[in-house]
């Protein structure tokens, strides 16, 4: 059995104190004292044995050169359980794992760079009054771009763009009815695929106001909104507004079905003709969400 010795010494000029407890053989004498300058160290031995069975287990042996590693360690056995079971990443309350809800298998293009070759054209008619701050007129455009994956060969694809804006000035241009159309439509070459970071989006603080930015995400999108705008004072406008869109796999399930929607109030700091801020407060069936930037809200993607 091994038996305990206590150490103790004690500095007369700093009149501190410290204990040391180790383990010593049978062998050992039961005290002993002797100094070292000004301290004394005192060692007295007690016998001591294990509250519960202990059992030598071998451990696994391996040591770096030069140094060397014992063939067991003691393990006590019956002592309570105070880790209990280990926890998963499944056993986390209310929250998904990224990895989980969207598989890399389920994300083209995610953690494979590679380079793209792009060309495109678009044909427009703005007749906007204003390109930072409408209050009257239109735009009418598209866009059409061709991506090439250059090094991988996996990710080629089309991509069509439609835009429709109409301003409707009323109250001697006080009040304005503002309407948006959009679609983005991307078709993949062959057996290729859209990687995620260039497919269609919705959501943030430029059309689905009252979702979380990139909320949704697929090949196809469509979009529309309308605002009732009005002046609060001479650099002040409100607005009242309602957005609808979704993401659809298929160009044939783009319809007004299933649509996400949102709506809310907002107000514009206006500086002559431009927006100059806006804060937005949107409420969707995800709750409340405040949207604030410094451009008006239906921008021209050319």
């Amino acid at each position: 059995m091994s038996e305990t010795a206590i150490v103790a010494w004690r500095s007369r000029s700093t009149d501190t104190r410290v204990a040391v407890a180790r383990l010593l053989p049978p062998s050992a004498k039961k005290s002993a004292s002797f100094s070292i300058g000004t301290a004394r160290i005192s060692c007295q031995a007690r016998a001591s044995h294990p509250l519960l069975p202990v059992e030598e287990v071998a451990v696994p042996q391996g040591a770096a050169p030069g140094d060397f590693t014992a063939p067991t360690q003691p393990e006590s056995h019956g002592l309570p359980d105070i880790i209990g079971d280990r926890l998963s990443d499944r056993d986390g309350w209310g929250i998904t794992p990224i990895d989980q809800l969207f598989p890399p298998s389920q994300l083209p293009g995610y953690n494979q760079d590679t380079q793209f070759t792009r060309i495109g054209a678009f044909i427009d008619w703005d007749r906007r009054d204003s390109k930072t701050g409408p209050r009257s007129g239109g735009v009418l455009g598209m866009r059409y771009r061709e991506y090439w994956d250059v090094d991988r060969k996996a990710f080629a694809f089309r991509q069509t763009e439609y835009e429709f804006q109409q301003y409707f000035p009323y109250f001697n241009r006080s009040r304005v009815i503002a309407l948006r159309a959009a679609m983005l439509l991307t078709f993949p070459k062959g057996d290729n695929q859209v990687p995620i970071y260039l497919q269609p989006v919705l959501g943030g603080n430029d059309d689905l106001r009252g979702f979380g930015g990139y909320r949704f995400r697929d090949n196809h999108s469509v979009y529309a909104g309308v605002e009732h705008r009005w002046q609060a004072s001479s650099n002040l406008e409100m607005s009242a507004f309602l957005d609808a869109g979704k993401v659809v796999p298929l160009r044939r399930d783009i319809d007004v079905s299933r649509m996400n929607y949102s709506g809310g109030i907002g107000f514009r700091v206006r500086v002559r003709s431009a927006i100059v801020s806006r804060t937005d407060f949107a409420v969707s069936r995800e709750g409340f969400r405040i949207a604030w930037t410094f451009s008006d809200i239906f921008q021209s993607p050319w």
